[in-house]
């Protein structure tokens, strides 16, 4: 993968992210009645603040233990946050299993989809951790993997604004994403349907019909 298109889409992204997560009420969000300056709508870089203040390190540090053995896996958990995104938001929704095989991740375009490991090693690091054991979402976990998996292989460090809520619904009939067969008419609509513009349309398409 270019390193140029893997930088488009942490930039996409970042701004995707928070557009389409679905947001706890955050009680961060002001301070003497002024909204904070770090707060993107319910979404606040200090939201975890005073829960699990250690969250950012510790997603980090065992973000680095797999990507730094396996530099692939930082394009595939990019990925893996994109294809979350584009369904139900960014709500972790990709995440979660079902005994039936009719989940997001059991879709055709997610079947080639890796990293999983890295998210649930993440969770379980945070739910061995005092104070921050039920805390903190999937779908926050998911973000901030992708972006420090991204920083693990030189690529750029972005702020995440957190407080996602983890989505409890995930299925398979509700993959939409871009067919790489899709024509162009179809592509237009259907990343405007996510208030993308077709600048978005071409780096995005070019990067998940990559094989990572």
């Amino acid at each position: 993968m270019a390193l140029k298109n893997l930088l488009a889409l942490v930039v996409l992204l970042a701004f995707v992210g928070v557009s389409v997560a679905k947001p706890y009420g955050n009680p961060l969000k002001s301070q003497n009645g002024q909204k904070k300056p770090q707060t993107t709508g319910d979404l606040d870089l200090d939201y975890y603040r005073s829960t699990c203040p250690q969250l950012e390190s510790i997603v980090r540090r065992v973000t680095f233990q797999y990507v730094s053995r396996r530099p692939t896996l930082a394009a595939a958990l990019l990925r893996m946050h994109f294809h979350d995104c584009f369904v139900r938001g960014c709500d972790g929704s990709i995440l979660l299993k079902s005994p039936n095989k009719d989940a997001e991740r059991d879709a055709i375009p997610n079947l080639s989809v890796r990293g999983y490991e890295v998210v649930d090693a993440a969770k379980a690091a945070l739910e061995r951790t005092w104070g921050c054991r039920g805390v903190v979402s999937c779908a926050d976990i998911l973000a901030l993997v992708a972006r420090d998996a991204v920083a693990v292989i030189g690529g750029p460090w972005w702020p995440v604004p957190l407080g996602r809520r983890d989505g409890r619904i995930s299925k398979l009939s509700e993959v939409n994403l871009p067919s790489p067969f899709a024509d162009v008419k179809t592509l237009k609509k259907n990343f405007m349907d996510k208030g993308l513009n077709s600048k978005d349309l071409v780096v995005l398409s070019g990067i998940s019909i990559q094989n990572i």
